[in-house]
């Protein structure tokens, strides 16, 4: 007899086999030492009459978690549906995450780290509560505006907290500007969803891709905007740990030209970004003292216009042939 277990729209789980196919099972039974199923509907003389093509692989822990040993079949069954359920999500997350988009963001997340560090121990010398400076983290998700807030907490009023915060956060008005064209492509959620992880890092890798698919465009976006949404969040929670070691010569202006600068080894595939890329470092480099960031904007700014003459200039060369056409 051939037993199987319906999980709804993961399949159906040959518990023999340990496989998974498509069909509708009549009914199980769960003992105590064994799992006893009844016959399913898709048999014929006594037989799966279903191909082996239809059979596809099962998670183990599908098949580990039916394999209970409960008294009661209900609760087994409703285990098994509920690992299935998470092993299908987790395998349609991992699907969707771009590799390459994590691999871009490491060098620009690290020079961020000690602006974390400092966030976290902003928030631990401030006059508001730690989880509500900590909530300032997943709620504001922009660093500098984030520890203004947290510094003029409890000193200024809520207007000055506000101003001081979309002031700071201007250049974000460029940074919509400048993606305008990739998010009219894109679904309605994602244009709601988009902006909250479009941060200085978001932009500067996500502006280089602009140019991809909308499904593309929209896999390395999020991706690369929640990779850095997760990380910034463990960072400051480690600020708020071990702030108080970091030292006051770790000069915190010069991150974002060194986030910028690391552009250069990533753009480095097309003759127009590769010349973004440059001039964009360097004039955030130059501009690094400007207060309030700006040299992140001139930089960008720089960097936009560069890019544009370069696309002018050469058109969408690769490197490699520009040099040897030079």
């Amino acid at each position: 007899m051939s037993g199987h277990l319906d999980l709804g729209p993961v399949g159906v789980v040959d518990v023999e086999s340990d496989r998974v196919a498509s069909g509708v099972v009549v009914g199980a039974q769960c003992t105590p030492g064994a799992v006893q199923l009844h016959e399913a509907e898709r048999t014929e003389g006594g037989r799966d009459a279903r191909p082996a093509s239809d059979v596809a692989p099962a998670p183990p822990a599908i098949t580990t978690w039916y394999r209970c040993q409960h008294p009661w079949p209900i609760l087994a069954r409703r285990r098994a549906r509920r690992v299935a359920t998470l092993a299908a999500v987790a395998s349609a997350w991992t699907q969707h995450i771009d590799r390459r988009a994590i691999a871009d963001g490491v060098p620009l997340f690290i020079p961020a780290i000690p602006f974390g560090f400092v966030v976290g121990l902003a928030i631990t010398e401030s006059a508001m509560p730690m989880w509500v400076g900590y909530l300032t983290s997943p709620v504001i998700f922009a660093g500098a505006a984030q520890l203004a807030v947290i510094t003029l907490a409890g000193s200024a009023s809520i207007w000055s907290v506000i101003v001081a915060g979309l002031v700071i956060n201007t250049r974000h008005v460029m940074y919509s500007a400048a993606m305008a064209p990739a998010f009219q492509r894109q679904p309605r959620w994602m244009q709601w969803l988009g902006p909250y992880v479009l941060i200085d890092q978001t932009f500067a890798l996500a502006f280089l891709h602009s140019d991809r698919p909308p499904a593309e465009f929209r896999r390395y976006y999020l991706t690369v905007g929640f990779f850095f949404w997760c990380n910034w969040q463990v960072t400051v929670a480690l600020g708020m740990l071990v702030g108080p070691i970091v030292p006051d010569s770790w000069r915190l202006e010069f991150a974002p030209a060194v986030m910028f600068l690391g552009l250069v080894l990533i753009g480095l595939e097309r003759v127009p970004q590769a010349i973004a890329a440059l001039v964009g470092g360097l004039t955030s480099l130059a501009a690094a003292g400007l207060q309030d960031r700006l040299g992140i904007l001139v930089g960008a700014v720089a960097g936009v216009a560069a890019g544009t003459w370069g696309e002018y200039r050469f058109g969408d060369r690769p490197v490699r042939r520009a040099e040897a056409s030079a």
